[in-house]
């Protein structure tokens, strides 16, 4: 099959960048949003677990993507 399409979405808001990457294939390997409620909506549909909530400043690490999207 095809390798994994990696993304990142930075500034991502409720995942609409996301879905539109998701619904062609791409796995989301980090989502960062500054908004408690739109990274809580952005987790439940994409999974918590490459959801992280705060500055973009603050990151510690950042995991390899293909593709990098944001919607500041």
């Amino acid at each position: 099959g095809d390798p994994v399409q990696r993304l990142m979405d930075l500034f991502a808001g409720c995942g609409g960048g996301t879905a539109g990457f998701v619904r062609h294939g791409y796995t989301p390997v980090l989502a960062v949003e500054h908004n408690l409620h739109a990274a809580a909506t952005y987790a439940l549909n994409f999974g918590e677990g490459h959801t992280r909530w705060g500055d973009i400043a603050d990151l510690d690490a950042v995991p390899r993507a293909d593709v990098v999207i944001g919607g500041p």
